[in-house]
């Protein structure tokens, strides 16, 4: 099989001294898993280059699992996704980063799950991803975004790198999740790539376990095992230490090394026609509207998109308007394929409410034989309470 360009985030994940970091459950399915994901996409069209890395890999489509929202992260809910297994390997009824593994979600479905809970954390995290992508800062402060949720916390991070594949970007690094004071040792340390497509359709997690030549193999060899106060009260100066010392290790000090997995990201083609780059409607703080101009040639075509709440009320003005003889025309649809206005409408405005929460596209289309330029105003007032 052929592997897709894929970016990668490096993790390492760390057990606790009485045992390992409890994850993200599994439950066994509730429903029958789709033929395929939102959009047609199944595993059949996806490859990547995966070499060494294994001997086979399988893809498969896992069915949704909805969980309560308002649960923690430790009994998540789950739309129904792909994932690609290497080898013969048998993967926990957990999830665990540790195991070798490709996952592919469907960014509305997933965030959907989570629309009705006090904080959507699904949304939290695709929008932060999408802006460290969007932005590529060459400092990262906090934790960087991971999918799907684990009940732990990001404890460190190195190794940070942006990475693109065929049909998006995404971001590679070293880091680890625990709930207590560990010290970092082999065999619980993974590499991770978190990335979206470039049309925000699609979310992929890789996952695979690493080594790292500069730490321990076992809690044995750590100084915690011979000290445990004493570690932990020098934890921030041992997290510093070891921190600096991935950052400046080669990628042939990893094993496997970054680069065969960066490679592995970098080759992967999902198999279907990305959305062509949109410009993101922002609204000023405190606004419930914005306006946005441009210019299109004979035939041509501006691509925008913004994110909106279930019930929310849109309004979007074309002007010039003339809705007998446009100059360009409206076409608005959901990020699930909902259509709300199409071409043959030929529509200069569209007011509506919103049936879900999702990124909504609006294209703005030139049907004049002239060069046009144009006006649009968006309108979206806050839910009431």
């Amino acid at each position: 099989m052929r592997k897709p360009i894929v970016v990668l985030t490096l993790i390492l994940i760390i057990l606790s001294m009485g045992g390992p970091v409890a994850l993200a459950a599994s439950p066994p399915p509730v429903m029958p898993a789709p033929d395929a994901l939102p959009g047609g996409l199944t595993p059949n069209p996806i490859q990547f280059e995966f070499g060494a890395l294994a001997e086979t890999v399988e893809g498969e489509i896992l069915p949704a699992l909805d969980q309560d929202p308002n649960l923690p992260p430790d009994a998540p809910s789950l739309p129904a996704h792909i994932r690609f297994t290497f080898g013969a390997d048998g993967l926990s009824e957990w999830f665990s980063p540790v195991e070798r593994q490709l996952l592919i979600y469907p960014v509305a479905d997933y965030e959907s799950l989570y629309s009705s809970g006090e904080q959507n954390m699904v949304m939290d995290r695709v929008d932060a991803l999408r802006n460290l992508i969007d932005t590529q800062p060459q400092t990262i402060e906090g934790p960087t975004p991971m999918l799907p949720l684990v009940n732990a916390r990001q404890v460190m991070k190195a190794q940070v790198k942006y990475v693109n594949f065929a049909q998006g970007a995404g971001l590679r690094l070293v880091t680890y999740y625990s709930q207590a004071f560990d010290p970092l040792v082999n065999g619980q340390i993974f590499y991770t790539f978190q990335g979206l497509t470039s049309d925000n359709q699609y979310y992929i997690a890789f996952f695979y376990p690493i080594s790292a030549s500069v730490l321990p193999n076992s809690f044995q060899e750590t100084a915690a095992a011979k000290d445990p106060n004493g570690f932990v009260k020098k934890f921030d100066s041992y997290l510093q230490a070891t921190v600096q010392s991935l950052n400046e290790l080669a990628d042939l000090g990893y094993t496997p090394s970054l680069d065969k997995l960066d490679a592995l990201v970098q080759s992967l083609q999902l198999g279907y026609e990305v959305q062509p780059h949109r410009e993101r409607i922002e609204f000023a703080p405190g606004a419930i509207s914005a306006q946005v101009k441009g210019a299109l040639p004979v035939n041509g075509a501006a691509y925008y998109a913004l994110r909106a709440m279930a019930g929310q009320n849109m309004t979007v003005k074309l002007s010039p308007g003339d809705e007998q003889n446009p100059q360009a025309i409206l076409i608005i649809y959901g990020q699930d394929g909902t259509v709300l206005i199409s071409d043959h409408a030929g529509a200069t405005t569209w007011s509506g409410d919103l049936p879900s929460t999702q990124d909504y596209f609006i294209d703005v289309r030139s049907v004049a034989q002239q060069a046009v330029s144009y006006t649009m105003d968006v309108e979206i007032p806050p839910l009431a309470k």
